[in-house]
């Protein structure tokens, strides 16, 4: 790590961004060290320092003899979350920016004004809490005596404002905003966030004494769900440009198939005509990929009978199991391997009672179509919303005991044999890297082969 006027400098020697596929406004997730194991993930001679104030239980490693006079100098980096983004990515180091706290039901289209993300604040209370929303309906926000907006139902504020550190959220640049987390101390912040100029962030750009031992990371993509196979890895298609250390971008005319990214918003898709297989046009070329459409689903659904006859209460739902709906948002995807459709990736919110699907009540700052993303990741957690499947055919070989994670040329050696040459995947877990290996397929009969590496 190295801290400079420009900011923070994430580097490992090993070169492995571009081949994890690390992209712009990417999460970078310090993970520091446990310290329930003592100093056991340090080196020698650190040790595993937890911040007396830190409510997140994250320690860090640095050096025994000067981790307690830090303690104080490093104080907002050892008791903050930890989250940054990413800002340039190399094959070789990464260019961090600290990360500010979002409200997690920001519409998909960006917020309208800082009322309006007091409301959603609330109804994400609300909703989270489970009460009767009409017996205790989302509390609708106030304003002071002299005409300042009040604080949410947890005593946060908000602001509808332009975040350099996101991705843009909308190509209206008017609309381009997002509900940002507002403080004048840390005690205005959620848990693990900081206040740094009047906002509350997950992360800081700490000195570089309080970096100088090594650091456990991950890399997350942002606001999309990732694609990962347990034998082909994270198909994606960005690769090293230019010489050593290069910067990490899509390599030219690359197949939209290599591709391992679902976000929660996409573009409309082709429409009548077009191939469900490939996505071919009618007039030629492919639809969006990921895009968006509507479809039938079958899913329970939801009823109040005591609202239906004129209760002032939601009461006990009655559930109606495998009910139609013929328009469905949804997110479709295709890959190598497979492609997907993706069922209601946002929410239009309740009018009367939880999962009424009915949309947000009419307010001042909102039109019917506001759409509330289903899909995030609690402060402190690691991203905890995913969706697993077990694929029996398709991309992964069924005959040969040959296992490519993702072979790229196939060659005919010396003796009739054929090399299978696999880019494969840079996983940062604990299992070996599939990158660059090279199966061998020897013929001895027919009908018999074997396989060497």
């Amino acid at each position: 790590m190295a801290v400079d006027g420009k900011g923070m400098h994430l580097y490992d020697q090993a070169q492995p961004f571009c081949a994890m596929g690390a992209e712009l406004f990417d999460i970078v997730q310090f993970r520091g060290c446990n310290p329930a194991n003592g100093d056991g993930d340090c080196p020698a001679g650190y040790q595993c320092y937890l911040h007396p104030d830190s409510q997140v239980a994250i320690g860090s490693c640095m050096l025994a003899t000067e981790a307690t006079r830090l303690a104080t100098a490093c104080h907002d980096f050892l008791t903050s979350l930890r989250r940054y983004t990413v800002g340039l990515a190399k094959s070789g180091e990464l260019v961090l920016l600290p990360r500010k706290r979002e409200l997690r039901t920001t519409p998909l289209d960006g917020c309208i004004s800082d009322e309006q993300c007091t409301y959603l604040a609330n109804y994400a209370a609300q909703n989270s809490s489970g009460k009767d929303p009409i017996a205790d309906p989302v509390v609708e926000p106030t304003t002071d005596g002299a005409g300042n907006l009040n604080p949410d139902v947890n005593s946060h504020t908000w602001s509808c404002r332009t975040d350099d550190a996101r991705a843009p959220i909308n190509l209206d640049a008017a609309k381009n905003k997002r509900c940002i987390e507002t403080c004048t101390s840390n005690a205005n912040c959620d848990l693990g966030t900081i206040c740094q100029g009047g906002v509350c962030m997950e992360g800081v750009t700490p000195p570089q004494s309080c970096v100088n031992g090594p650091q456990r990371f991950d890399v997350h993509a942002s606001e999309a769900f990732t694609v990962i196979g347990s034998r082909s890895g994270y198909i994606h298609p960005i690769v090293q440009q230019g010489g050593p250390n290069g910067l990490c971008a899509p390599a030219p005319g690359a197949s939209s198939l290599l591709l391992g990214r679902i976000p929660l918003k996409a573009p409309a898709c082709g429409g009548p005509g077009t191939n469900l297989i490939t996505g071919e046009l009618p007039g030629g070329g492919f639809e969006p990929n990921p895009c968006s459409l509507t479809v039938v689903q079958f899913e329970d659904q939801r009823s109040y009978p005591n609202l239906n006859m004129g209760a002032k209460t939601c009461g006990a739902a009655t559930v109606a199991p495998a009910q139609r709906r013929d328009d469905a948002s949804a997110i479709q995807f295709r890959n190598p391997g497979l492609r997907l459709t993706m069922v209601d990736p946002f929410y239009p919110g309740d009018t009367d009672c939880i999962g009424d699907r009915k949309g947000l009540p009419m307010h001042p700052e909102f039109t019917n179509d506001v759409r509330i993303p289903l899909v995030y990741s609690e402060l402190g957690s690691s991203p905890n919303y995913s969706l697993s499947f077990h694929q029996t055919a398709g991309y992964a070989p069924l005959l040969l005991p040959i296992t490519p994670a993702f072979p790229v040329k196939v060659v005919q050696g010396p003796t009739n044999s054929i090399w299978v040459l696999d880019d494969g995947d840079f996983l940062s877990t604990t299992e070996v890297s599939t990158r660059g290996r090279v199966f061998r397929v020897e013929s001895f009969s027919l009908g018999a082969f074997k396989l060497l590496e």
